[in-house]
Formats: structure tokens, C-alpha cells, sequence
């Protein structure tokens, strides 16, 4: 099946209400390029639970709604906690150029 097909057989509704605001917000906040886990996200939007956060991130890791570089990585080694971080890799441009 060709990219085309399968792009065109599934559409995504644009995001609105809470959904929106909580993308929008989640942005805001990384765009100063630090690594956050879900708790720091969840904690300095005041969201709960956390797979709102994930679920937005995720969302906007998706072409249909910018494709944002965030990055996922997992502390590993004797002082790790072995949780997932986050980050915003380079913040788009206005306008997406």
C-alpha cells in the first residue's frame, strides 16, 4: 500500500478544548530545551495523570500537528532513576520555516 493511501485513509481531527490548551501549553514550556520527566511536566502545568502528557506529546510528534522533534531518552547507569525524559531537540521557527 502506498504512502498515499494510507495517509488519506485516516483523518485527524484538529485538537480543540482541553486537548488543545494542554498541547499548547506543554510546548510553551519546552521550548526552552530542557529535559523534563512526565512528573516535571505533569507538576509545572498542574495536569493529571500522566498519559494526558504523554498522549500530548505524542500528538505533537505527528506530522498532522507539526511534527515537534521531541526527543524521548531513559536515564540508565548506577545513579539513574531509569525514568523518561523529554525535550523539545530545536524549537520551530515562527511560521514552521
Amino acid at each position: 500500500m502506498s504512502t498515499d493511501l494510507i495517509q488519506n485513509r485516516f483523518t485527524f481531527p484538529e485538537p480543540t478544548g482541553k486537548h488543545r490548551r494542554v498541547m499548547d501549553q506543554i510546548l510553551e514550556l519546552m521550548q526552552d530545551g530542557r529535559r523534563r520527566s512526565k512528573k516535571e511536566i505533569r507538576d509545572a502545568l498542574g495536569l493529571d495523570p500522566d498519559t494526558e502528557v504523554t498522549a500530548r506529546l505524542r500528538d505533537l510528534r505527528k506530522p498532522e500537528y507539526g511534527s515537534w522533534p521531541i526527543s524521548d531518552s531513559r536515564a540508565d547507569g548506577p545513579d539513574a532513576d531509569g525514568i523518561h525524559r523529554y525535550e523539545l531537540k530545536q524549537p520551530k521557527p515562527n511560521g514552521g520555516e
